[in-house]
């Protein structure tokens, strides 16, 4: 399995996570510097996606399901 993701791939699953936010005020722009900000870090895209994840819904008390391997990825 390809564990990388292309960039249309990112900017599809950033535009979910805004769209699942929005109604927290949470902007496409927004969640695309926060996950940009995980990648420029050195996480991958899926871990900072699902490092963005979890601060959302942690932040507005929504629950986020990850798959195994977004939490191996996470966690490395």
């Amino acid at each position: 399995m390809n564990n990388i993701m292309t960039a249309k791939e990112i900017e599809t699953e950033t535009r979910l996570i805004a769209k699942r936010y929005a109604k927290y005020g949470v902007s496409y722009e927004l969640v695309k510097e926060l996950v940009l900000s995980g990648i420029n870090s050195g996480f991958s895209a899926r871990a900072s996606l699902a490092g963005v994840r979890l601060g959302l819904g942690t932040e507005y008390g929504e629950h986020e399901y990850f798959s195994p391997q977004e939490v191996a990825e996470s966690l490395g």
